[in-house]
């Protein structure tokens, strides 16, 4: 068994013991290695937040494109807003109106119709088309025709 001088308060200490019984210190260990390790972690956190920056705090392109279906919702949302009834608005299924929506992005055509309640109850079948574009992130409607 030597006698070794403990890094952190100088005193001896057998070199057997893993800490030291005056001041605790790990003798493996050191105060730099623990500094060293610390140092190490902020980098690398600082680097990382470089490679990934937040997306929130600045301006970014959009790479989502509308969809036929996209344009289709659209345009229903305004058929809906001069209907009647537009609670009782129902639209075609998935499989029918599929053949509805004609054109690509930035212009859809839209063909389709919608059943809903006109003033006396009556559920009636009307006929539309209209087309939907989109510009700059904004998307309009125009040429609606209701039949």
């Amino acid at each position: 068994m030597a006698l070794i001088t403990c890094k952190e308060c100088k005193q001896p200490i057998s070199s057997t013991v893993k800490s030291c019984p005056h001041c605790g210190c790990n003798k493996k260990s050191s105060s730099n290695g623990c500094l060293i390790v610390l140092i190490f972690t902020i980098v690398l956190f600082g680097g990382i937040s470089l490679m990934f920056p937040d997306k929130g705090s600045h301006e970014t392109e959009t790479t989502y494109m509308p969809t036929e279906n996209d344009a289709l919702r659209y345009a229903q949302k305004k058929i809906k807003e001069v209907l009647k009834s537009p609670s009782t608005a129902e639209f075609p299924n998935y499989r029918e109106k599929q053949d509805h929506v004609t054109g690509y992005y930035p212009n859809f055509k839209i063909n389709s119709w919608v059943d809903s309640q006109n003033s006396f109850g009556a559920t009636l079948r009307t006929k539309y088309s209209c087309e939907v574009y989109y510009v700059d992130d904004k998307v309009g409607i125009k040429n609606l025709k209701i039949d």
